[in-house]
């Protein structure tokens, strides 16, 4: 089967808690766009997966006091799960062969992992060692990946949880 790689689905459940926090629209139908678009290029992916994701975040962003620094927090994730392999390693965007964006043999992505991940990144932001994204980035203007861009930039209808 075709599955979504982890880093995009963290990189998607991290963006659907961002756009939750920044706008007045149930989580649920943030989640399906995401779910639906995803859907489109590999595997089923689940809204309830991702919503589930998305919540924990949420939660562990409390937990942690950023207040006013979430939507913030949650796009530097965003970013850094895009664009770095790892902490001090860049993803190679247009690699020699195959495509960055291509689907895995096996579903390597689960909740439970997702927030350790992001956990782990706040632990980083709190010790200073985070990549953060740069001010005016935004996965709606990320040239790279363009189905996720086209993802971001898809405006969510209140209707879209039927």
């Amino acid at each position: 089967m075709s599955h979504c790689p982890e880093w995009i689905f963290d990189a998607v459940a991290s963006q659907v808690a961002n756009e939750y926090l920044a706008q007045e629209m149930p989580i649920r139908s943030i989640a399906k766009k995401y779910s639906d678009g995803l859907s489109e290029k590999y595997h089923a992916v689940s809204v309830e997966e991702i919503e589930a994701v998305s919540e924990e975040m949420i939660r562990a962003l409390d937990e942690v006091n950023v207040e006013g620094e979430a939507v913030i927090l949650l796009n530097s994730y965003t970013f850094f799960r895009i664009v770095y392999e790892g902490s001090n390693m860049k993803r190679k965007m247009k690699p020699i062969f195959g495509s960055v964006d291509a689907p895995t043999s096996s579903k390597d992505y689960n909740i439970d992992g997702s927030v350790k991940r992001f956990k782990a990144y706040l632990f980083s932001v709190r010790s200073s060692v985070a990549v953060l994204a740069p001010s005016d980035w935004k996965l709606s203007s990320f040239e790279d990946l363009p189905f996720l861009k086209k993802m971001a930039e898809k405006s969510v209808n209140i209707l879209d949880i039927l």
